[in-house]
């Protein structure tokens, strides 16, 4: 389903059937970190929920990592339409499986990892200490700043 962004065209795509997204709240979210970080790319941005198995497959093909994760980011191309912003591919139940074992809310946790794959497109990244906390700063600043953002998020029961 493509929603139209005043400043951004998204695509939001469910192969999962464990949850349910609001698509107009998740606009809202990624309206938000626009408006924040006002990144010159405002091609197109895709967020896929797949299955942990599909995301673990895609993290052994493009990353040559067969374990486990939450959320793959690709970055944008050139396409016909003009340059993308990239593609979030993310598990639902890495994030219910993570609130399960440590605390915390699914709908926080899964806003979390949206956060952390626009904040690995418009150029932080995680794979140094220093890098990680700098990234771990902005993801709880992003959270606070959609913290009116409620119920994008619901598992199913």
């Amino acid at each position: 389903m493509y929603l139209e962004n005043p400043k951004r065209r998204l695509a939001f795509l469910s192969r999962n059937p464990d949850f349910a997204a609001d698509k107009k709240k998740l606009s809202a979210l990624i309206s938000i970190l626009d408006a924040h970080y006002a990144p010159k790319n405002r091609g197109a941005l895709s967020i896929v929920f797949v299955t942990h198995e599909h995301l673990t497959s895609l993290h052994a093909e493009f990353f040559n990592d067969a374990t486990p994760t939450d959320i793959i980011t690709f970055e944008g191309v050139e396409d016909e339409e003009g340059r993308t912003f990239g593609e979030l591919c993310i598990s639902p139940q890495a994030a219910r499986e993570y609130v399960k074992k440590h605390g915390g809310k699914f709908e926080e946790e899964l806003k979390r990892y949206v956060i952390h794959g626009y904040l690995h497109l418009i150029g932080y990244d995680d794979l140094k200490p220093k890098d990680k906390r700098k990234m771990r700063a902005e993801e709880k600043k992003c959270l606070l700043l959609a913290k009116g953002i409620k119920g994008i998020f619901t598992p199913a029961s």
